[in-house]
């Protein structure tokens, strides 16, 4: 089961990548060493060789489980010889410290949940044992038009509880992230709202026909990174420095699309039962004083406002697919903010896009909060009706 601790530390290279702005070929062979160690029986063998569970493993014997999969992958050929150049050596070696701390934050919290990883790196879509997303519909000559929508989850978590199955999708990404309402609203973020329809979708694959409830879709931050002790962020009110580790742990807690399910949540993290507790796995949900959850403002959701927003996915593919199908491909990126979608793109050189001209204007986006999206919807849907 290490094979999850140790897989989703790989993205970490994308970073180191970026930094060096290499081209693609020579990121290829960075990302040769990850894709391999993702796929590596050597991982999975070496855990069950010792125990089977991760909660019945000690820390000690963590590091070292952790550390003769890595070395026992670091002697296959095409790795020693990737490991020739200092600079892949550093890579790896700030990618295998980056590893040990996700590892140690999986052990330290793995008793304070039911749910275990099940799947990693599952890919859905034809000829895949999960079933992709697949939408129709008819064009304007009324001829029948079909998008399918493949992909691959990170992770899943499952949890079986009497008769139910409980599920949630976990996405590792090698820097913050939310889930932005404004975003998904114009149809730019819609991966975390299309894994839980796959999730939903595929009830027979993950509880093999019982009852699947989702708690949600989240993102984890597993990026190490340093913070300037005279940044603002880390002076307490009192003139004091925030407690480093403390302040590291809360950048590895699940943030994205929970839903708003206290028997659910009290059944997923069994402490959260207790007077004011505070989640130790989900960013921003505790619990008050009168007894009551306190959930994310703009990221939790009713099970009802769930199904709105998967319907409303399923609406903005269709719409993106129709007119990718008719040709309709105007040069209209979104402006966010600082951001727009060309900040990071590679292909500046050949959009000949240029927002001095006259006739080349950015798509803004607006942030937007909860009840504005939800209203949103509905008006695009022609729903009526509370949210």
């Amino acid at each position: 089961l290490f094979v999850v601790l140790y897989i989703f530390t790989f993205l970490l290279l994308s970073i180191f990548i970026k930094g060096t702005n290499c081209q693609p070929k020579k990121c290829r062979e960075y990302c040769a060493y990850a894709n391999t160690c993702i796929h590596a029986e050597t991982m999975l063998r070496t855990v069950h060789i010792k125990k089977d569970t991760i909660e019945r493993i000690d820390r000690n014997e963590k590091y070292v489980t952790v550390e003769e999969s890595r070395e026992e992958l670091k002697e296959k050929g095409r790795y020693r010889q990737l490991l020739n150049d200092p600079f892949n050596k550093y890579l790896f070696h700030k990618l295998d410290q980056t590893t040990a701390n996700v590892a140690h934050y999986w052990h330290s919290n793995v008793n304070k949940t039911i749910f275990r990883p099940q799947y990693s790196e599952l890919s859905f879509g034809k000829n895949q044992k999960v079933s992709g997303l697949s939408y129709s519909w008819k064009d304007d000559n009324n001829k029948k038009k079909i998008v399918d929508l493949r992909g691959k989850m990170d992770r899943v978590d499952l949890a079986q509880v009497n008769d139910r199955v409980l599920g949630e999708v976990i996405d590792y990404k090698s820097s913050a992230k939310k889930f932005d309402l404004g975003l998904f609203a114009n149809g730019i973020s819609m991966q975390m709202i299309s894994y839980l329809e796959v999730l939903k979708n595929n009830n027979k694959f993950f509880a093999q026909g019982k009852d699947l409830d989702v708690l949600g879709a989240f993102y984890q931050n597993i990026t190490s990174s340093l913070e300037r002790l005279s940044s603002e962020k880390m002076i307490l009110s009192n003139y004091q420095i925030k407690d480093l580790a403390k302040e590291s742990t809360k950048k590895l807690m699940y943030n994205g699309i929970l839903i708003a399910d206290e028997e659910m949540l009290d059944l997923i993290e069994p402490g959260m039962e207790k007077d004011r507790a505070v989640s130790d796995l989900y960013t921003s949900v505790k619990r008050k004083v009168n007894g009551d959850i306190s959930w994310p403002q703009n990221q939790s959701f009713t099970s009802d406002q769930l199904d709105l927003l998967l319907a409303y996915n399923s609406y903005l593919i269709k719409n993106a697919g129709n007119e990718i199908l008719s040709g309709k491909i105007e040069l209209n990126p979104y402006s966010y903010g600082q951001q727009t979608s060309l900040t990071y793109s590679d292909f500046k050189d050949i959009f000949f896009f240029d927002a001095m001209l006259k006739e080349n204007n950015y798509h803004k986006i607006k942030s937007i909060d909860k009840k504005t999206l939800l209203t949103l919807i509905k008006e695009k849907l022609d729903l009526d009706g509370e949210e």
